[in-house]
């Protein structure tokens, strides 16, 4: 389980530039990205780590505009995860 915590945060960190991830916890308008940055994220392994993942960088304004698309093994659970993440996240419906 360690070893997944870890590897979700590494993932996460070489998402996330540098000098956003030593910001302040709470987004401000001093902090956001001035450039309209368009890249696409991928969570590869969206079980329930990965579901978390999704939810939290669709919520995040600095991934504001940003498309996030969760990779699962199989189609089993794709309905379950996307009402999840549509239900915790307004605008999920659109982005994920």
């Amino acid at each position: 389980m360690a070893a997944l915590l870890h590897l979700s945060s590494l993932l996460l960190l070489l998402l996330i530039p540098a000098s956003y991830a030593l910001a302040s916890p709470k987004p401000t308008a001093s902090n956001l990205p001035t450039s309209s940055v368009t890249e696409d994220i991928a969570v590869v392994g969206c079980g329930v780590l990965g579901t978390s993942l999704c939810q939290q960088l669709l919520s995040d304004p600095r991934f504001a505009g940003r498309t996030v698309t969760g990779i699962t093994k199989s189609r089993a659970r794709h309905e379950s995860i996307r009402e999840k993440i549509h239900a915790s996240v307004p605008d999920a419906a659109e982005r994920f």
